[in-house]
C-alpha cells in the first residue's frame, strides 16, 4: 500500500526537509515508507522493504534513494548522524549494520525517548489539532464568561437606578464610579475578573463607556422584544402616553401599552376604529382644582398650606424647631409640598397639616417670639392657620381622596369606573344634608374652641338708592353663611364639575360594551352597536350573553370582579368566541396613566443633578432596565448580538 505523498500540502518524502519528520508525527503519520514500488539499484544492490519490519523508525526517500531516522529526524539531537537526518544513507551493502549500530547510538535513543513521550501525551489527551480546539473552547469559554460578569455587574447598576461611571477613573481616583467599583470588588472572588481586568491578562476588557452604552442598549432591546412579542400574542392593546420636563429642561414622553395576556389570543384583523380617553384621574384633579378656585375659603387654605410648607421646610433652624414640636404619638413627621396636577398630593398636604396641627401652631408660635427676622411672617402664618374658616375647609376636604386613590390603579376598567364615579357622585349628593353640615361645624368648632379667631358674616354689600336698593337686607347667621356658602358651595361645585367632566369619557360604545359584558339583560340597541363595530355576530353574542348570565346567576357573581375571574379560572373563552373578545377590548382600554406618571418618578432617579448630560439613548435604555425589572435577560443572546455587530476585535473574542 503506498502512502499519500500530499497532506495538507506538505510532501512526506524525508528529502523535503528535517520538519517534515516532525510535522508527519504531529499529524500522526509516522515514517515515510513507501511499499510495492521498483527501488533503483546502486552497485548491483537495493533497499528492501523487509527492513521496515525489523527498524520501525526506519525510512526511505525516492528523490534521493536514501534511508532516513524518523525519530532522528523529529528530534534532531547534539551528536545525532547527519546520514541518517539530512543527507541519507545508501550503502545498502551495509546497511544491516550501519542501521544496527544507529540504533544503539545515544543521540537516537534520546530522541526515541522523546517521540515515545510525545506519543503518549498524544494518546491521553489527543491529537494536536484536538488540543488545539480544545484550548480554543476554553478561551472563547471564558471571553463568553468573562463578558457574562460585565453584563451581569452593568444590569445590577441599572436596575438599581445608580449611576455607572465615575467622574475619573484613572488609578489614582479613590472613586472610580458604581460599576468599576463593583467590578474591582466582584473580582476578590471571581478569577476571571481578576485575571482579564486587573491583571489585564487579554488585551480587552469590555468597559470603555461605548461597549457599556452598547451594551445598556442591547439589554434594552431585547426586554422591549419581549414586551412586543407578548403584546403580539395578546392581540389587542392600547397606548397610554404622557410627558414630563426632566432636569436639562427637555420633554420626555412615557409610553406604556395596556393589554390583556390571561385570556386565549385570538386573531385580530385590522381596525380603524379608536377610542380616544382622557385619564380620569386627571379629570378629577381638574374637578378639584377648579373646587379650590370657586370657593374662597378653599382658595385661602391651600394658599396657606404652600406658603407654611415654604416657611417652614425652607430653613433647617426652623424646620429643627418643628422636629421639637412633634410629639410620638403623631400620624405623618413631616408637611408635604403642594402639586397641581395630582390631587392626591394635596390631600396628603392637607393631611400632614391636619394631624400636626398642634405642633405646626407651636412652632409658629415659638418662632414668632424667638426669631427677629422671620418672627413677623410666622405671626402671619399662625395668624392664617387659627381661624375657623381654615379649620372647617381641611376637615371638609380630607375624605376627598378615595376616588383620587382608586382612580389610579393600572387594574382598572371602564365599567369599574364609570360605577364608582356614579357612587362618588352619589354620595356626595347624600352628603348635602343638614345633619352632614352639623357634624363637620361641630368638629371644626371643638378644634377652634381656644386661640383660634372666630367666624364672622361677610360684609353684605348694599344696593344704591338711585338703584333701586334702600331696602333693609335679610341678616344671616354665621352658620347659615357657611352652610349655604361653604359647605353646600362645596359640594355642587364637586357634583357639577364631576358631571360635566366625567361626561368627556361617557361615550357610547363604551357604555354599551358595559352594558352587553355586565347586566343581565342589555339592551339591543348596545348588542348592535357593539357588534357593528368589531364585526361580531348579533344572534352570536346573544346566545352567549343568555348563557353566561345564568352561569353567573348560579354561581353569585354578581360583580363585574367576580364575572370575570369566573371566565378565567374556569378557562371556558374558548367557548364563548364573542364574549370573550369583546371582553377582551374592553379590558384593554385604559382608565388613567399613573403608570406613566409612576415612570416619571423613575425619571428622577436616574436623571438627577449629577447626571444630565446623559445622552437619550443612554436614558431610554436605564429606563426600560429600571423599570422592568421582572423581566429576565439571556446573556448568551446579548454576547451572540455582540459577536454579529461589534468590531472584528470584539467578535473574534467571543465566538463560538
Amino acid at each position: 500500500m503506498l502512502y499519500p505523498y500530499l497532506y495538507f500540502g506538505y510532501q512526506r518524502d524525508p528529502a523535503k526537509g528535517e520538519k517534515q519528520a516532525y510535522i508527519n508525527l504531529t499529524m500522526q503519520l509516522g515514517p515515510y515508507q513507501p511499499v510495492n514500488i521498483s527501488f533503483p539499484r546502486t552497485s548491483g544492490r537495493t533497499f528492501r522493504q523487509e527492513w521496515y519490519k525489523s527498524y520501525e523508525w526506519l525510512e526511505y526517500s525516492q528523490e534521493l534513494d536514501s534511508a532516513f531516522c524518523f525519530y532522528c529526524r523529529a528530534f534532531p539531537t547534539v551528536g545525532m548522524e547527519t546520514a541518517f537526518v539530512s543527507c541519507g544513507f545508501k550503502k545498502w551493502g551495509k546497511a544491516n549494520q550501519r542501521f544496527s549500530i544507529h540504533q544503539k547510538s545515544n543521540s537516537h535513543k534520546e530522541a526515541f525517548c522523546k517521540v515515545n513521550g510525545y506519543k503518549q501525551s498524544i494518546s491521553s489527551s489527543g491529537n494536536i489539532i484536538g488540543l488545539i480546539d480544545k484550548n480554543h473552547s476554553k478561551v472563547v469559554s471564558d471571553n463568553r464568561n468573562y463578558l457574562k460578569n460585565i453584563l451581569e455587574t452593568l444590569l445590577y447598576c441599572a436596575k438599581q437606578g445608580i449611576a455607572i461611571r465615575g467622574h475619573e477613573e484613572d488609578s489614582k481616583s479613590i472613586n472610580k464610579g458604581n460599576f468599576i467599583e463593583l467590578l474591582t470588588l466582584r473580582a476578590k472572588d471571581n478569577n476571571l475578573i481578576q485575571r482579564y481586568y486587573l491583571d489585564k491578562e487579554k488585551s480587552f476588557n469590555y468597559v470603555h463607556h461605548s461597549y457599556l452604552n452598547m451594551f445598556l442598549t442591547y439589554m434594552s432591546d431585547y426586554i422591549l422584544k419581549s414586551i412586543i412579542s407578548e403584546i403580539l400574542s395578546a392581540g389587542i392593546f392600547s397606548i397610554l402616553i404622557d410627558e414630563t420636563q426632566d432636569l436639562s429642561r427637555h420633554e420626555q414622553v412615557s409610553v406604556f401599552i395596556r393589554y390583556v395576556n390571561n385570556l386565549e389570543p385570538k386573531e385580530v384583523k385590522e381596525n380603524s376604529l379608536a377610542v380616544y380617553l382622557h385619564c380620569y384621574a386627571h379629570i378629577l384633579n381638574l374637578c378639584l382644582v377648579d373646587l379650590a378656585k370657586q370657593i374662597t375659603c378653599v382658595r385661602n387654605m391651600f394658599g396657606t398650606l404652600r406658603t407654611l410648607y415654604s416657611f417652614i421646610g425652607a430653613s433647617s433652624k426652623r424646620f429643627s424647631v418643628f422636629e421639637q414640636m412633634l410629639s410620638s404619638d403623631v400620624g405623618p413627621k413631616t408637611l408635604k409640598t403642594l402639586c397641581d396636577t395630582r390631587w392626591s398630593c394635596r390631600y396628603e398636604a392637607l393631611r400632614s397639616v391636619f394631624h400636626n396641627l398642634t405642633a405646626v401652631i407651636d412652632t409658629l408660635a415659638e418662632i414668632a417670639e424667638s426669631d427677629r427676622e422671620c418672627g413677623s411672617d410666622a405671626a402671619a402664618l399662625l395668624k392664617s392657620i387659627q381661624t375657623f374658616e381654615f379649620i372647617f375647609s381641611l376637615i371638609l376636604l380630607e375624605d376627598t381622596n378615595i376616588l383620587s386613590k382608586y382612580l389610579q390603579s393600572s387594574t382598572l376598567n371602564y365599567g369599574l369606573v364609570s360605577q364608582m364615579v356614579k357612587e362618588t357622585i352619589r354620595s356626595f349628593e347624600e352628603l348635602r344634608t343638614d345633619e352632614n353640615f352639623q357634624k363637620v361645624w361641630d368638629k371644626a368648632a371643638i378644634i377652634s374652641e381656644s386661640g383660634f379667631s372666630q367666624p364672622k358674616l361677610p360684609r353684605i354689600k348694599s344696593i344704591p338708592l338711585k338703584l333701586g336698593g334702600g331696602k333693609k337686607q335679610t341678616l344671616q347667621t354665621v352658620q347659615d353663611h357657611f352652610r349655604t356658602n361653604v359647605f353646600y358651595g362645596i359640594i355642587d361645585t364637586v357634583i357639577m364639575c364631576m358631571n360635566s367632566k366625567f361626561k368627556e369619557n361617557d361615550l357610547s360604545l363604551l357604555n354599551s360594551m358595559n352594558n352587553v359584558l355586565f347586566n343581565e339583560s342589555p339592551s339591543n340597541q348596545s348588542i348592535e352597536e357593539v357588534c357593528n363595530t368589531y364585526k361580531v355576530e348579533s344572534n352570536d353574542l346573544s346566545n352567549e350573553i343568555k348563557i353566561l348570565n345564568r352561569l353567573f346567576i348560579n354561581h353569585e357573581c354578581n360583580s363585574i370582579i367576580k364575572k370575570i375571574n369566573y371566565i378565567k379560572s374556569n378557562d371556558i373563552q374558548t367557548g364563548f368566541p364573542s364574549y370573550t373578545n369583546i371582553l377582551k377590548i374592553f379590558l384593554t382600554i385604559p382608565t388613567n396613566t399613573a403608570s406613566n406618571e409612576r415612570s416619571f418618578s423613575a425619571l428622577r432617579r436616574l436623571k438627577t443633578y449629577l447626571r444630565v448630560t446623559m445622552n437619550q439613548e443612554r436614558l431610554s435604555s436605564l429606563a426600560v432596565l429600571y423599570i422592568q425589572k421582572e423581566y429576565p435577560i439571556d446573556y448568551d443572546y446579548i454576547i451572540d448580538k455582540f459577536d454579529a455587530e461589534a468590531s472584528i476585535r470584539g467578535r473574534r473574542l467571543t465566538q463560538k
